[in-house]
């Protein structure tokens, strides 16, 4: 039976007999990277691999590839590493660990770990991602305004260290479970996406065809919509709602916060599914809200975000004090009465959107902004309004029931996730015996 003995640390307890103790700068070498500055003049086609933290795929050990390089100019301000190297975030995700498979340059937003004494890099790779340090890094940077970890804090990090060939065991275990594991979450994430994407062609088809399977169809005119059942029209969204998006936002000031202020300020970040986080809202005062009356809200209205990951759609509804918009949103407000407005959400939900603004920016690669110019002549397929109504209900229903099977994968991935942390702490502590 293992023999366990007092580590001297309260929050951490009893540790196996054979195992130490130590911070991890007793271990290892961590440096801190660099960027030469402005980045933008030392990127380039040809030199030194960039890595960056979107070069990284959440939950994956490695970094096997990198999108940009910067030119050999920039080396004296930055700090190279080789393939094989531990690398760590230290701001924003802080805490993260990766292996490196490639040779290139680290940022600001790295430290290197090196030079290891004694103790397998694998292993420091799950001990690092354990919960036994991730809650250490929590601690350190708490109460700060901004998140960062730095090199005096990682090095102070307290690390267990069994016998090196219990180290290589351990991690070869753990590659072993968490692989395992890995390969479980993979597959429910295959399942969630072929769901999203059966929802959208749910969507697509009941927009664009109806509910009627033996509807005559005529073409619409338009390249990128098709044909559509006869007695159906096409109409420019311009003509059936107000479209409008806040100009010259400024930012919110210091003094505005999360709560107890007169109005809420909607972001696309408060959108969740279709509704909008009130609890999660930045609030601002009247003075603000009254900046721009175009941009009030009312329940009932639709968001469309136009930055970034344009085409995210809310709802309004459930308003209890008054909002209004940042300014990476559109606002749409029904002008006629010659649509359903439930049936409008689920028309900008579709496919049809993006569809349509990469058609019109047919010059670029990636479509990142939704001009207003280009939403208000936006093509709109108009059925008769108690097709609209059938559509829509038919829409709640199916998509509702497609999002709870969506939800429950998710359910099974947070858990299967809870456990892979599990497995790796208690091994990395000495809870689980594992035999050589």
């Amino acid at each position: 039976m293992r023999q366990y003995k007092d580590s001297g640390i309260e929050w951490i307890g009893k540790i196996p007999e054979n195992w130490d103790i130590c911070y991890l700068k007793c271990k290892a070498l961590i440096e801190r990277g660099g960027s030469p500055r402005p980045i933008e003049d030392y990127i380039s086609d040809n030199g030194y691999n960039w890595i960056k933290i979107g070069d990284t795929i959440k939950g994956n050990k490695y970094i096997t590839s990198v999108r940009q390089k910067i030119r050999k100019e920039g080396l004296n301000k930055t700090r190279l590493v080789h393939s094989g190297d531990l690398i760590l975030t230290n701001s924003m995700s802080f805490g993260e660990p990766y292996i490196l498979q490639v040779d290139g340059c680290i940022h600001d937003g790295w430290v290197a770990i090196s030079n290891l004494n004694k103790i397998d890099k694998v292993f420091l790779y799950y001990l690092l991602l354990s919960p036994f340090c991730q809650y250490q890094f929590k601690l350190q940077v708490a109460g700060g305004v901004v998140q960062n970890l730095n090199v005096d804090k990682i090095a102070v990090t307290y690390i267990l260290c069994p016998p090196l060939l219990e180290q290589q065991c351990i991690a070869d275990y753990l590659d072993e479970k968490c692989g395992e594991t890995d390969s479980l979450i993979a597959l429910q994430e295959q399942m969630i996406e072929k769901l999203k994407a059966y929802k959208q062609s749910i969507i697509t088809e009941a927009i664009t065809k109806g509910l009627n399977p033996n509807a005559k169809l005529v073409p619409s005119g338009i390249d990128w919509i098709g044909n559509i059942p006869e007695g159906w029209e096409i109409n420019k969204l311009f003509n059936l709602c107000t479209i409008k998006g806040r100009v010259g936002w400024k930012g919110l000031r210091s003094d505005e916060f999360k709560e107890n202020s007169y109005a809420y300020l909607v972001t696309g970040q408060d959108f969740v599914s279709s509704d909008i986080n009130w609890n999660n809202c930045y609030q601002i005062d009247k003075d603000r809200y009254e900046e721009d009356p175009y941009i009030q809200l009312s329940n009932g209205d639709i968001l469309v975000t136009k930055d970034g990951t344009i085409g995210k759609i809310a709802k309004v509804s459930g308003m209890d004090k008054p909002a209004c918009l940042n300014s990476g949103i559109f606002v749409l407000k029904q002008r006629k009465e010659t649509f359903f407005q439930n049936y409008l959400y689920w028309y900008l939900s579709s496919p049809l959107l993006l569809r349509y603004n990469t058609f019109i920016n047919t010059g670029g690669t990636t479509i990142i902004h939704l001009y207003q110019n280009v939403f208000e002549r936006f093509s709109m397929i108009v059925p008769p309004m108690e097709e609209q109504k059938a559509i829509a209900a038919y829409l709640d229903e199916k998509c509702a029931d497609i999002d709870r099977l969506v939800d429950l994968k998710q359910q099974k991935i947070e858990k299967l996730k809870d456990y892979k942390k599990s497995v790796i702490y208690e091994a990395v502590t000495g809870k689980t015996i594992i035999k050589s």
